[in-house]
């Protein structure tokens, strides 16, 4: 039986994890991920850990510089790798319409934060910290 090809879209060192599940379980055939970045005092280039970790696997790699300009290359990169199902991981950006819509019902999102009992720069939490004060009352 075939794997289902699927996409990582991530950027963070947080994601090795899920690069490391869904290459074991499914056709990881394409990740992308965030340009190479110029960092540090002594300005040097930096890949991403989903990069490295997709060279290091013979995966492909999509870069990202921006959006907008790039999701026309992104749709026909997925279209050329036969994605079926997308995974997206702390990836930086805001996924646009175009893929939106091309893979309806085929995005999988992971938010790696868990929604603190009371966190006081969030209004919808403030709420819930007043909804909890009267529970106890």
């Amino acid at each position: 039986m075939n794997k289902l090809k699927v996409a990582f879209f991530g950027t963070s060192d947080r994601s090795q994890p899920i690069l490391e599940c869904l290459d074991t379980n499914f056709d990881l055939v394409l990740c992308a991920t965030k340009t190479d970045r110029i960092v540090g005092r002594h300005q040097k280039t930096e890949k991403t850990l989903v990069k490295k970790w997709s060279e290091q696997k013979g995966i492909d790699v999509f870069e990202i510089e921006n959006f907008k300009k790039d999701e026309n290359g992104l749709v026909k990169a997925l279209i050329k790798h036969g994605v079926e199902l997308i995974v997206v991981a702390d990836f930086g950006f805001i996924i646009g319409k175009e893929l939106i819509d091309k893979y309806k019902d085929k995005i999988i999102n992971v938010h790696f934060s868990l929604l603190p009992k009371i966190s006081r720069s969030k209004s919808h939490n403030k709420r819930r910290l007043s909804e909890e004060k009267k529970k106890r009352e």
